[in-house]
């Protein structure tokens, strides 16, 4: 059956963990326009619930929820009628092969057998496992006077990163990981995600000075500071295996899984 987004948050906000991208986005003015889901039980929609998501993705269709009874009925949406790739959040056979009633498309997996676009959601865990800067690295949160230094970093080591502090807004943390030499080793970027949430925009150390733990003091600091101000630490977007390894050692539980991408085939 299909939902009324109004049903739809209703049901989500007992699970904002598991849910909270989606409930950001049923609750954007723009975003929710593209957001239609379906659920076998509105009362249950924790056990089993599909969300497809076209705003603002081009020819890429979203598919959060379970492979059950009621996703045929979810792939004949419109959205997903429309598009050229479909990617499914959550944990659906690599075989995969559906037609879709109205649009005379079937979806399979690339030929390498699936294609992962991210590694995963994450919610924080109450409980998270302490992680501690190595010897002589320091991690304090940034103040207004190192917003210059910041932006003047070289590129071809920090990346976009010079360029995006200048957007560093009132709502956002930054912590930096000082190395022993006294330059920059890494940082962590987090924001405002609602009311109760932290979320990681970024986390990032420099390449010669990676598998010293200091990736690890960083999210474990953010995470105390998050839990300290009673708000949940998020790691929205893993984008790489090695961060997705990172925030399950620290206690972060996976949300919907990997991202499998399917796309469309006569």
């Amino acid at each position: 059956m299909r939902l009324l987004q109004t049903d739809a948050i209703r049901a989500m906000e007992r699970d904002p963990g598991r849910w909270l991208y989606v409930l950001l986005d049923l609750a954007h003015p723009v975003r929710r326009r593209g957001v239609s889901v379906y659920a076998a039980d509105a009362e249950s929609i924790a056990d089993g619930c599909a969300v497809i998501t076209d705003f603002a993705e081009g020819t890429t269709v979203r598919v959060y929820g379970s492979p059950s009874g009621f996703l045929e009925e979810a792939l004949s949406d419109p959205a997903v009628r429309m598009g050229t790739r479909l990617c499914f959040c959550s944990g659906v056979p690599v075989g995969f092969s559906a037609k879709i009633p109205a649009g005379g498309h079937r979806f399979r997996a690339d030929p390498m057998g699936k294609s992962i676009d991210r590694w995963g959601l994450f919610a924080c865990q109450t409980a998270h496992l302490r992680a501690f800067p190595p010897a002589g690295c320091c991690i304090r949160e940034a103040a207004d006077g190192d917003f210059e230094e910041l932006s003047e970093l070289e590129r071809s080591v920090w990346g976009a990163f010079p360029d995006e502090v200048r957007e560093f807004g009132p709502s956002d943390r930054l912590w930096l990981a000082c190395a022993e030499d006294g330059d920059l080793g890494g940082y962590l970027w987090a924001t405002e995600a609602g009311r109760a949430y932290y979320d990681i925009v970024n986390v990032f150390v420099r390449e010669d000075l990676r598998g010293h733990g200091i990736g690890r003091a960083l999210v474990s600091r953010y995470v105390s500071e998050a839990t300290l101000r009673g708000r949940r630490a998020y790691y929205g977007y893993a984008v790489t295996r090695e961060s997705a390894r990172l925030a399950r050692s620290l206690g972060f539980r996976e949300i919907y899984g990997e991202t499998v991408s399917f796309f469309a085939v006569d």
